[in-house]
């Protein structure tokens, strides 16, 4: 006990110092080595003061935290929690918006669907959902190789990532729907027995399954899950993310920033260049028109990543983007750049220091969401004969959608994510901040 404490406020300490987390300890542990003196521990309103002393310096280390052992874990996920609001919140985005032209038809989509006209058709909630998908995936996945260079890990999540939940929804496409929609038991049969399964399934494409017809009469025919376009482009940014690292590209900020710019401005001039592909390469690698707004959104979301720090000038500039994308939305021109760059600059705060690494019990629905929303939007409007509204559609979809992916997310996607999840139940250890400081302050 240090001369003049008293007892109460030895105990005190004591019952904090018990429950303070594994990172807390470490580092106390790592400044007593490195300083070669002793840690002196005080508390006072909750805040955990280090002293340590050296032969040289005397380094204060400050922490305010909660004497409670599980409090780290319940801090991360309510990080965590706000990001998967807003992804579930993205992935309503696109079910509200694909009711219209599944209610009306595809033409119909200018006319009727509330952000394509306040754009002035520049682009549909699902456009918008899609572009800032692209940019917080760019974030989670570049800051998920640059945490953990090894690539086969790196893989390894990203598969466990999308491949089971996908899976799970193409399944269904293929045996629940004809099920449901089929207008004979015998036709669902034989739509089971196509063989071009293996070969969607290694595409990640539901979007036109030749052996199911029963959505042959509907106002948006023959599409099973239109949301599934982007996972193929999606994958192709993934594998992207390891190649860019390899290059030296991540390591070096200019870089980084000189090639979004360049994507921008190649999205800038798409209009313009109407770059046709061969079949071949458009079955492989997509549509070459929709490539620069996806490429743009997720590099932007890699720079977030690869600039750590909070944006300078931060303020200023999310109110100047904002104001640009609400002004091309007027004007009828550039939303779809002033969405990528504007949307990069105001996620860039809240993403920057967000944890990439949700703990297990940390929810991300949307992804379920964002798969099963279409067949069962489908399923619904050829069960109502047609005779139904894009708003009566929405309202009927959501619950429906909502419970699919909610078993995906308990069934699927979580018992595929355990296995690389245990290591993120240990409290995480970064003390690279410690030794820069300790190095600066012995020289």
């Amino acid at each position: 006990m240090r001369p003049g404490m008293t007892d109460p406020q030895a105990s005190e300490n004591t019952a904090l110092v018990g429950m303070l987390s594994t990172r807390c300890l470490l580092e106390s542990a790592y400044l007593r080595l490195l300083s070669g003196g002793k840690v002196q521990v005080s508390s006072k309103n909750g805040t955990i003061r280090w002293c340590v002393t050296g032969t040289r310096r005397t380094i204060l280390n400050e922490r305010r935290i909660r004497a409670n052992e599980f409090e780290v874990e319940r801090l991360g996920r309510l990080q965590h929690n706000w990001l998967n609001m807003l992804r579930l919140g993205l992935a309503t985005l696109v079910l509200c918006s694909h009711s219209v032209p599944l209610t009306y038809g595809r033409a119909a989509e200018a006319e009727h669907e509330w952000l394509m006209l306040l754009t002035r058709r520049q682009a549909t909630g699902g456009d918008i959902a899609v572009s800032l998908f692209f940019i917080i995936s760019g974030v989670l996945v570049t800051r998920s190789l640059l945490r953990n260079r090894d690539i086969r890990s790196y893989l390894s999540r990203r598969w466990r990532r999308i491949m089971p939940g996908f899976i799970g929804a193409y399944l269904f496409s293929v045996f629940i729907v004809p099920l449901i929609a089929s207008q004979t038991r015998a036709e669902a049969l034989i739509a089971l027995t196509g063989i071009g399964i293996p070969v969607h399934l290694f595409m990640l494409s539901t979007l036109h399954i030749p052996f199911i017809d029963a959505f042959s009469a509907l106002p948006y025919p023959r599409v099973v899950n239109g949301s599934a376009w982007t996972l193929p482009y999606e994958v192709w940014c993934y594998l992207l993310v390891p190649v860019l690292a390899g290059l030296g590209i991540f390591s070096r900020r200019g870089a980084m920033l000189t090639l979004w710019a360049t994507t921008l401005l190649l999205l800038a001039l798409t209009p313009a260049l109407a770059v046709q592909w061969p079949d071949a390469l458009v079955y492989l690698f997509g549509l070459p028109e929709l490539w620069p707004r996806l490429l743009a959104c997720f590099l932007g979301g890699a720079t977030i990543a690869v600039c750590k720090g909070r944006l300078p000038h931060g303020t200023a500039l999310r109110w100047l983007a904002a104001g640009g994308i609400v002004g091309t939305a007027i004007l009828g021109q550039g939303f779809v750049v002033a969405l990528a760059l504007g949307g990069t600059l105001l996620l860039w705060d809240p993403l920057h220091n967000t944890a990439e690494r949700p703990t297990t019990r940390s929810a991300d629905r949307s992804y379920g969401v964002y798969l099963y929303a279409f067949p069962v939007q489908q399923l619904i409007v050829s069960q109502s004969g047609g005779a139904i509204s894009a708003l009566t559609l929405t309202l009927l979809a959501l619950p429906c959608t909502y419970g699919l992916a909610w078993l995906s997310w308990r069934f699927i996607e979580a018992p595929a994510l355990r296995g690389v999840r245990k290591q993120r139940r240990q409290t995480e250890v970064s003390l690279v901040p410690l030794r820069e400081e300790l190095g600066q302050l012995q020289r």
